[in-house]
């Protein structure tokens, strides 16, 4: 089987050749130590500042690149696309609060983290119904934000299964939503709208209302965006929220059936539709929502973490016929682990979730700042060994 023939077997309830494999992101340090060169792909602030700078085209050029190298060489099955930066668009930030703050065009405040290289927005205004009155404007991309889409698609696309995402880095680009952003059932800042935690749990309780139409608006905003992103030939859409934390759901069950559920399941059908496969991504422990993601109709679930109690052999029991398992190699592994705890790692998911097809072989989230490479290694490694059909 070829890549394409791999990921496609899986998500279709068949068993493939080997167990495949593929993530959603890999940032930069662990990219030039493979690749050998720089590279501004996840490249965090060095890219924004680059961004910044006019060196758009730079940017885009090393993404377009960098992804199709790296999927080549560690011989991914799937790999992700994103729209990109705006040709002839300012990024820079309104003002510089001090050399690690800044404010954007919308009043946001943002972080840089010398330590850990995160960027996060430590202030953002609190949303109203002008946020559900610019989510209505119509989402018409530039040409130029598909580039990178389109050479992946043009490079990779008959041998490779293609993922839309939501562009970590363009999260700021938009005053509600990340530039281009595949997710709006749930506030999360990386996958979907940007609301403030906190406010959204209290607005659940105090202002149900507004929580609706604004979660309603947004899953039309997503869907837009899923669809630009099909049309320009990928393969699947992962709808990247984190609807979960270590202990559970950030809501309750019941309101998350009541507000999230019907918007999750448009948003797939909207997808299926499309003629595109849906891959819900969520951190933390889902337990408690997982039936109504899967009566949603997903077809995979990423963002599996073991160490929450989302264990992969009762996933495998539970949901195994359902959907497939995209997971799950946590980032603790990755980062301070040994090589030899990671290829057992790997060994024991295989043989948890990879009877009969329906498992991914992918980390917990994504190739993390930190990541020894020769722990990831290990880890693609130990598939070769232990990932093919009919398994050891």
């Amino acid at each position: 089987m070829i890549s394409k023939e791999r990921m496609l077997a899986v998500l279709n309830g068949e068993c493939p050749d080997q167990v495949p494999t593929g993530e959603m992101g890999v940032d930069y340090p662990i990219t030039e130590h493979l690749l050998g060169h720089p590279t501004f792909y996840r490249g965090k602030y060095r890219e924004k500042s680059a961004v910044w700078a006019g060196r758009r085209d730079e940017v885009v050029a090393s993404q377009k690149n960098d992804l199709v190298e790296l999927t080549q060489k560690l011989e991914w099955d799937f790999m992700p696309v994103f729209l990109t930066y705006r040709a002839g668009q300012n990024y820079a930030p309104a003002v510089f609060l001090d050399e690690t703050t800044w404010k954007d065009t919308y009043g946001r405040i943002w972080k840089y983290s010398t330590v850990t290289e995160d960027i996060l927005c430590v202030e953002s205004p609190r949303l109203d119904e002008t946020a559900i009155d610019i989510l209505r404007q119509p989402f018409v991309p530039d040409e130029s934000e598909l580039e990178l889409v389109r050479h992946v698609v043009k490079a990779c696309g008959d041998s490779h299964f293609i993922v839309g995402r939501t562009s970590i880095e363009l999260r700021d680009a938009a005053p509600i939503m990340g530039r281009g952003s595949v997710d709006g059932s749930f506030p999360e800042s990386y996958g979907g709208l940007m609301m403030e935690m906190t406010d959204f749990s209290l607005r659940v309780m105090d202002d149900p209302g507004f929580v609706k139409r604004l979660l309603a608006t947004a899953t039309d905003r997503a869907i837009e965006v899923a669809r630009v992103l099909i049309e320009a030939g990928v393969n699947a859409i992962v709808m990247e929220a984190d609807c979960c934390h270590q202990n559970g759901p950030w809501i309750s069950p019941r309101h998350f059936r009541e507000l999230v559920f019907p918007l999750l399941q448009k948003q797939v059908d909207a997808i299926h539709s499309l003629g595109a496969y849906a891959i819900k991504h969520s951190d933390g422990k889902t337990w408690p929502i997982l039936d109504m993601l899967i009566d949603a109709g997903i077809d995979g679930l990423h963002g599996i973490q073991p160490s929450t109690g989302m264990d992969l052999a009762l996933l495998k029991e539970k949901c195994g016929s359902k959907l497939a398992l995209f997971g799950a190699v946590e980032a603790d592994y990755l980062i301070n682990g040994q090589p030899d705890e990671v290829r057992e790692l790997v060994r024991a998911q295989i043989k948890s979730a990879g009877a009969d097809g329906g498992f991914v072989l992918t980390s917990s989230n994504s190739i993390q700042l930190g990541t020894r490479p020769e722990n990831y290694l290990a880890m693609l490694d130990a598939l070769k060994t232990y990932g093919g059909y009919p398994l050891n």
